[in-house]
């Protein structure tokens, strides 16, 4: 490649990145109001449900609750159109958002590990069905609509966050293209 080439190439990597810095800047806008609706709805929740009962203490610890993901984030190597430069594209892969025990056709599965004794319902026992929880339950069986909708508005955010990551991301990626190039074009001005 001849100098103006490279420069222009240049000229190009560094507007590319200046609209990267602008959506970044956007998306973490738009995540900054929709987290702070969040964090309100929860304080609101907090208020009508008192201050003991929205808390820390209700969080799973070593006391023997497993807590499992309810959204699953992946990843995929990426090539933008221009210029070619690869980087990291992040994406919600499956939200098992439900709370309850479903089957892959979304039918519910009710009483599935009980057993009829005798007239009565018992346990069975050696089945272990893998349960997707709630996290609202831990917070009590009824809770506010205040808390209800801040786990809605948090989920949401979990695509902005992850449109954040692949950006940045590929900011990163025309940096270091920058970077080579810079140091490409140096080396043909020196010689």
């Amino acid at each position: 490649m001849t100098e103006a080439e490279l420069k222009q190439k240049l000229d190009r990597l560094i507007l590319k990145s200046l609209d990267l810095i602008e959506a970044v800047l956007e998306e973490k806008k738009c995540l900054e109001v929709s987290l702070r609706d969040g964090f309100f709805l929860i304080s609101k929740a907090r208020y009508s449900m008192g201050s003991k009962s929205v808390g820390t203490l209700q969080l799973p610890t070593e006391d023997g609750r497993d807590v499992e993901a309810t959204v699953n984030v992946g990843d995929r190597e990426t090539s933008a159109e221009e210029g070619g430069v690869k980087y990291r594209d992040f994406f919600v892969v499956g939200s098992n958002g439900d709370g309850g025990d479903s089957t892959s056709n979304g039918l519910r599965r009710r009483g599935a590990n009980k057993e009829s004794v005798d007239g009565g319902t018992k346990p069975k026992e050696g089945i272990v069905f893998d349960k997707k929880t709630d996290p609202l339950k831990w917070f009590g069986v009824l809770v506010p609509q205040a808390l209800r909708d801040s786990q809605r508005v948090f989920h949401e955010n979990i695509d902005s966050i992850c449109k954040i990551a692949s950006l940045q991301s590929h900011l990163e990626a025309v940096r270091k293209e920058y970077q080579r190039i810079s140091g490409e074009l140096k080396d043909k001005m020196e010689s």
